[in-house]
């Protein structure tokens, strides 16, 4: 089978909810992404982010339940989990080609670049700065303008 199909399936995955590994100790997504049920804002800490993870796991919203990202769905290699990569990736909810790259540490956009270049073969990745900023893509040149434009729709980002 190949790479692609795997990825695509694993993408599904995501998208349906369906993990492959557990998150452990990583929470990043608790603080990278914004939950509308409690008033959480993007790029900061849940207020139940506590030492040993979620403090509501039994009664967390369902945005908190359904979400999964690249790492969990098992697209990404062990060592690329958010927590060590500094970036929280994950899929759209309506295009399976559209990637956002959800940086958490400053830096890590960078510094990851080579695991961004490996995804961005089969599909656009959109970097995302902390507050939420859709900067820039890469991707299938001829992808790039309308999933950007798109993503930025999506965030609700104005620049």
């Amino acid at each position: 089978m190949s790479e692609r199909v795997n990825k695509l399936r694993a993408q599904r995955a995501v998208q349906h909810g369906l993990s492959k590994r557990s998150c452990g100790t990583c929470s990043a997504c608790c603080t990278v992404l914004g939950v509308e049920e409690i008033d959480k804002p993007v790029d900061e800490p849940c207020k139940h982010l506590a030492t040993k993870g979620c403090a509501i796991y039994a009664t967390r919203p369902q945005s908190c339940r359904d979400y999964h990202c690249l790492w969990r769905a098992g697209v990404l290699d062990g060592e690329a989990r958010p927590d060590r990569l500094g970036i929280v990736i994950d899929v759209s909810n309506d295009q399976p080609d559209l990637l956002f790259a959800r940086e958490f540490r400053p830096g890590a956009l960078i510094e990851n670049r080579s695991v961004l270049n490996k995804l961005a073969q089969n599909a656009v990745v959109v970097f995302i700065t902390p507050g939420g900023q859709a900067r820039t893509a890469i991707g299938p040149p001829d992808k790039i303008g309308p999933y950007l434009e798109r993503a930025r729709r999506t965030l609700n980002v104005v620049e």
